[in-house]
C-alpha cells in the first residue's frame, strides 16, 4: 500500500492537495522502509497499481509545483488494511519528530512508514500543513475504503476542546465529551477524568510563566499530549465554561 498527499501549485497558481493510492497486491512489500533513503527508492521504484487518483490540479495546467507531501507505505493492501491505516494515520502523525529536518521519517508500530516533507517551510507551518495532508487522505482514501468495505471510518474532530470552570476553590479543566471519545479510541486508553488547580497556584504558575504556557500544560496533563502533537490532528482550544469565551488556541 502507498499512498501520497500532495499539496501542488499550477503555473497559474492554482492549488489543492492531491490524494493518490496505489495497491502492491501483485507484487507485495516484505518489509516495511527502515530509512528516508529505503523509502524515497521504494517509491520511485515500486510505485504499485494506481487505485485511486484525486489530483488538485489539472493536467492541461503542466507539471505542477509540489510544496509540501506526505507519504505513506504499509505491507497489506486489502481495503480493511487500508481502512484501518487511515484511521491509524491520526496516532501516527501525532508521533512525527517534528521540529528537525524538512525531510522527516518515521514509523509507526510496525504498521506504518511516513515521510513528510516541506519545501517551502518559510511559509507553511509544519504541525498544520501536517495534518491538513492527512486529513486529505483520510478525506479521499478513506471515503472510498469505508464505502467499499461498508464500515465507517470516525475522523478526528476539528477542534480538541478543553474547558475551564472556575469556583471558590480554584479552577477545573476537562476535555469535551467528543474530544474525550475521540482520544481515548485513538490512543486506546483511559484519559484523566478533570484536571484541579487552586487559585493560588495557577496564579503563581501565570505569574511565573505566563498564561499560554501554563494552558499548555494542563492540556498536556489531560491528554498526555503536548499541544504540539494535537495540532497534527486538530486545532487546540480552551474555553471558559461559564461564558464560553475563548481563552487560549494551538
Amino acid at each position: 500500500m502507498y499512498l501520497a498527499a500532495q499539496r501542488v501549485v499550477s503555473a497559474a497558481g492554482d492549488g489543492g492537495i492531491s490524494v493518490y493510492w496505489s495497491s502492491h497486491e501483485c507484487e507485495p512489500l516484505s518489509t516495511l522502509p527502515r530509512s528516508l533513503a529505503e523509502m524515497e527508492n521504494l517509491s520511485q521504484s515500486r510505485p504499485g497499481r494506481l487505485v485511486l487518483s484525486a489530483p488538485a490540479v489539472s493536467a492541461a495546467e503542466g507539471a505542477p509545483y509540489v510544496a509540501s507531501f506526505l507519504d505513506v507505505m504499509g505491507i497489506r493492501d486489502d481495503r480493511i488494511d487500508v481502512l484501518d491505516s487511515i484511521r491509524a494515520l491520526d496516532l501516527a502523525v501525532m508521533r512525527a519528530p517534528l521540529g528537525g529536518p524538512e525531510d522527516v521519517f518515521w514509523q509507526f508500530d510496525d504498521r506504518l512508514a511516513l515521510q513528510f516533507h516541506v519545501v517551502t517551510s518559510d511559509l507553511i507551518v509544519p504541525p498544520s500543513e501536517l495534518r491538513e495532508l492527512k486529513n486529505a487522505l483520510q478525506g479521499i482514501v478513506g471515503a472510498n475504503a469505508s464505502t467499499s468495505c461498508d464500515m465507517p471510518l470516525y475522523r478526528a474532530p476539528m477542534s480538541v476542546v478543553v474547558t475551564r470552570s472556575s469556583d471558590a476553590w480554584g479552577h477545573t479543566y476537562e476535555v469535551d465529551a467528543s474530544s474525550r471519545r475521540w482520544l481515548e479510541s485513538t490512543l486506546c486508553t483511559r484519559l484523566p477524568q478533570k484536571l484541579r488547580i487552586a487559585r493560588e497556584v495557577e496564579a503563581d504558575f501565570q505569574n511565573k510563566w505566563g498564561a499560554p504556557v501554563q494552558y499548555a500544560e494542563s492540556v498536556r496533563a489531560l491528554t498526555t499530549l503536548s499541544p504540539d502533537a494535537l495540532q497534527t490532528v486538530g486545532e487546540v482550544v480552551v474555553v471558559d465554561g461559564q461564558s464560553g469565551a475563548e481563552l487560549w488556541r494551538a
